[in-house]
Parts: structure tokens; C-alpha cells; sequence
């Protein structure tokens, strides 16, 4: 079925015949309250003037379209109403109609019967005119919305039109300037009085033009990089919600949402049962790993601290090869944080492809465990940052469990892999022996900045681990009870 005046083709409906007989006053007066801008309109979309029609038309940013049609002679006369619809519709399908190349003066004359598109509803003056401030919309004037619905309608206008770009390959990825031309290019200082909307708009606008566009076809920066149209609505609907996942009280869909998407990541790891958490990034889920193998290991650490350990703890990672670092720096920084000092972080030795050799692992295990040390946890990767290089997991999880370490896998890029029947094995083979993944979406699987996971082979939020880690998050699976919880 065609939608609400858009033929079958996505093209819009030929326009009506002109009919003499209906006239301005009849069938535009109830449309617009403000007579002026008809006129104004009229004036802006004159087929004589050097502008084009067509930039005419989608230069402007309306919150409404109304088509209208009229001939060029009687143009400040009579002119037919024929529909008013929202922006996005006929935006769309109205340079169907016109195609994106210009319109001619030649063209534009020769057609008579040309119809234009205008806003009848929306006049800039008596919505969000440029005084207005945070102060005449919503939750400020209960009256706003109008003004409310313009504004957020001009900045997800301007939202549009960076997407757009984006996907554009003859766009540039980025328009570079220095930073003292950057400084100078942009209006940073912060004001001594609010801004108005119509400037908070003109900032946005600024604010993407300068922009890295990460979703460019041709920008290759990144682990993380594209557009991913879906997740972008996920995000404003977040963004809009605007709460924070704590309890099932607070935040009834997104904790069931987390639960399930959860659950599932750990069913393709190969976790049967188990406990996950989103986290603000990589490096918070591999320190999550470490405090939860150092507080396993040792449950009285958090009570006694260093006290409670008979001797040095040590844990494992892979090396550089031709000085490119295989693990993540945050490897490092979980001994530095955890108190372990990055001396007790034990490098060991990869192959000329990056991976770590197990022979090697052991090695390491054996010479620290002679000298007293506490050898508990070991770091394996699943695509390097450089190299994208991964640790032969089978051997290095056979190598943890006859030593009683912990293995974590570290698949914050290459976990993406194992959404794949392709590229699953051998790459990935091993993990569902380790006792922890960390696995960013945000990464091969496209989801928009950030979106990082850490799962657990045992269910950690029951017992003692919790006490460290799961707390901070006020109960996430605690029991709910309708009459004593709910305010």
C-alpha cells in the first residue's frame, strides 16, 4: 500500500489540475495563520530568480510540507492546497520527483502546472523564533510543545544530513584543520548567559561539520568505526529515557533486555549458565576478570587486603613481536591497579605471527612457582590490536587448568568471530574453557561507542565475588518484590 501521498513507486502523486475556481482565502487561510508567509513563500520559490527551485525546496529545514500549486502568472493570486505532510515523507520522495540534478529556469517555466512545496504549517515566528531559549520548551513551558517538537525536529534534521554525508564516498572523512585554526573556527568559550535554541542548533550543526566521520566508506582508523543506523535509534532511545540500570524498579525493560542479550552471548561462548555485565569499556571488563580471579583465589582480600596473600602474585600475557605489543595495554594496568606492580605481569614470549607459545607459558609458570610466586592468571588474546593475531587457546587452557589458574580471554575485537561458522575455528576454539571473556560489540559487530560485555563461566553474583565487583550495582538480580519495592 502507497503511503499517505506517495504513489506506489515512492514517487509523489502527479499534481491535480489547476482549477480557477478555488481560490486562496478558501483553502489556505485555515492552514496558516500567518497570511505573510504564503507571501514569503511565494517570493523565495520564484521561477525567475537565479536560484534553483530544487535547492529552494530541500535547502530549507521544515517541520511540515504542505504542497501547493499554482500558475506562475497568478502566482501571488490563487493557489490550490492540496496536502499537508510531515517533512521526512515527502523530503524523500519529492526529489524522487525532481531528481538531484538542478531544475533550469527553462524547465521551471515550460512547466506550468509545476507544483511546489511549501510549509503552511510551521512559521519560524510563532513556534521557535531565534529569542527562544531552553526556557520555552518542554519540561520548562508546559505549553512548549510545539516549539519543543521544532527544535528537536531542526537538530534531528541536521543528524539526517550527517548520516548522509557519511555514506557519501565523494565526502571527505574528515575537513582538517589545525588546532590554533581549530580554536579560531570554533565559538569554545563558555557564556556568562544561556544560549538561545536557534544557536544551541547552528553549534550542533558546526560541532559534525568538523567532525570525524567514523562511518565514512573510506575510514579505516579504527577498531570501532561505522554507522550503524539501527543502533543509532537505540541510542536516542536510550539517550531519551535517560536512566540508569541499577534495579528492575528503575529500569524494568533495559534490565530484561540486559538479561536476555546476556545470557545469549554466553550460550555462543559456550557458557552453560554462568553471569555477565555490561561495562564502560575493554579495559574495565579485563580488570572486572582480574579482580574476580584475585578475590576467587583469595575471597578475604577485600577485608584483610594484601594480608591475606601468602606471596607475590603473578599473572601472564603474550609479548611484542618486531616491537608491536600483542595484549592490551589495560593487561598492564589491571597489575598496576590490582597491586600486583607491572613487574609481576609475566610477558611471554609469541610467535612471528604474535600469538603466545604455550611451551613458553609454562616455562614462565615453573620458574615463578620456584621462586615462591603465586602464578593465578593468565591473559589470552583474541585479536591483537596491531596484528589481530589470536593465542592458541586449547593449549594455553590445559596449561591454567594444570596449574589452578585463571584464564581469561581477552576478545574484546576478535569475539565478533564467533557469530561466525567460518571464522570461528580454529581461531577461537578453546573458549568456552576459559573463565572469563571479555567481548565488545562495539567492535566487528557494529554496535555504536560504547558497548562492551564481560562473561563469566560460574555465576559470580552470588557468591562471595559479588561482594567486590556486582555490588556497586545495587542488586541486579535480586529478588522483586512488587509490594515492598515498587514506589
Amino acid at each position: 500500500m502507497a503511503r499517505r501521498g506517495v504513489g506506489s513507486r515512492g514517487r509523489p502523486p502527479p499534481p491535480p489540475k489547476l482549477r480557477s475556481e478555488i481560490n486562496q482565502e478558501k483553502h489556505v487561510h485555515n492552514t496558516c495563520e500567518e497570511p505573510d508567509y504564503l507571501t514569503w513563500f511565494v517570493k523565495k520559490t520564484d521561477p525567475h530568480e537565479d536560484s534553483s527551485l530544487h535547492e529552494t525546496i530541500f535547502g530549507a529545514r521544515l517541520v511540515y510540507l504542505t504542497l501547493i500549486q499554482s500558475r506562475p502568472s497568478e502566482r501571488h493570486k490563487k493557489v490550490i492546497f492540496i496536502e499537508s505532510v510531515p517533512t521526512f515523507t515527502w523530503r524523500e520522495s519529492g526529489e524522487s520527483h525532481f531528481g538531484k540534478n538542478r531544475l533550469g529556469t527553462a524547465d521551471r517555466d515550460s512547466n506550468r502546472d509545476l507544483f511546489f512545496i511549501a510549509s503552511l504549517v510551521y512559521c519560524e515566528s510563532s513556534a521557535l523564533d531565534h529569542a527562544a531559549t531552553k526556557a520555552d520548551i518542554l519540561p520548562y513551558n508546559l505549553e512548549g510543545l510545539p516549539a519543543t517538537r521544532e527544535f528537536l525536529l531542526k537538530v534531528t534534521d541536521i543528524l539526517l544530513d550527517f548520516v548522509k554525508e557519511t555514506n557519501d564516498r565523494d565526502k571527505k572523512v574528515l575537513e582538517f584543520h589545525h588546532p590554533a585554526d581549530m580554536w579560531k573556527l570554533l565559538d569554545l568559550e563558555i557564556p556568562e548567559r544561556g544560549l538561545t535554541l536557534q544557536q544551541l542548533i547552528d553549534d550542533c550543526s558546526k560541532t559534525l561539520k568538523y567532525q570525524v566521520r567514523t562511518g565514512h566508506p573510506r575510514f579505516f582508523n579504527q577498531l570501532s568505526c561505522g554507522l550503524d543506523l539501527v543502533s543509532m535509534a537505540g541510542e536516542w532511545l536510550t539517550a531519551t529515557a535517560n536512566t540508569n540500570m541499577f534495579t528492575y524498579e528503575i529500569a524494568p525493560v533495559f534490565i530484561l533486555m540486559e538479561h536476555v542479550v546476556m545470557e545469549k552471548m554466553r550460550e555462543v561462548i559456550g557458557f552453560k549458565g554462568g553471569d555477565s555485565i555490561l561495562a564502560p569499556g575493554g579495559s574495565v571488563s579485563n580488570l572486572y576478570a582480574f579482580l574476580a580471579a584475585r578475590h576467587k583465589m583469595f575471597p578475604y582480600y577485600k577485608e584483610k587486603g594484601l594480608s591475606s596473600i601468602p606471596g607475590q602474585l603473578v599473572m601472564y600475557t603474550s609479548d611484542q613481536v618486531r616491537n608491536i605489543k600483542n595484549c592490551h595495554y589495560s593487561v598492564k594496568s589491571c597489575a598496576s591497579v590490582g597491586g600486583l606492580g607491572t613487574d609481576n605481569c609475566i610477558e611471554v614470549p609469541s610467535d612471528d605471527r604474535g600469538r603466545m607459545i604455550p611451551e613458553e607459558l609454562e616455562r614462565l609458570v615453573l620458574e615463578r612457582k620456584s621462586r615462591g610466586h603465586i602464578p593465578f592468571f593468565v591473559n589470552a588474546t583474541s585479536g591483537t590490536t596491531v596484528l589481530g593475531a589470536f593465542d592458541p587457546l586449547e593449549p594455553i587452557a590445559d596449561i591454567c587448568q594444570k596449574y589452578r589458574m585463571w584464564l581469561h580471554v581477552d576478545a574484546a575485537w576478535g569475539g565478533g568471530l564467533l557469530l561466525s561458522r567460518k571464522y570461528r575455528h580454529p581461531r577461537l576454539t578453546g573458549i568456552e574453557r576459559a573463565d572469563s571473556v571479555t567481548w565488545n560489540p562495539h567492535k566487528l559487530m557494529g554496535t555504536l561507542l560504547q558497548c562492551s560485555t564481560i562473561h563469566f563461566k560460574e555465576d559470580v553474583s552470588y557468591d562471595k565475588i559479588s561482594k567486590i565487583i556486582f555490588s556497586v550495582y545495587y542488586y541486579y538480580y535480586y529478588y522483586y518484590e512488587v509490594n515492598i519495592s515498587c514506589i
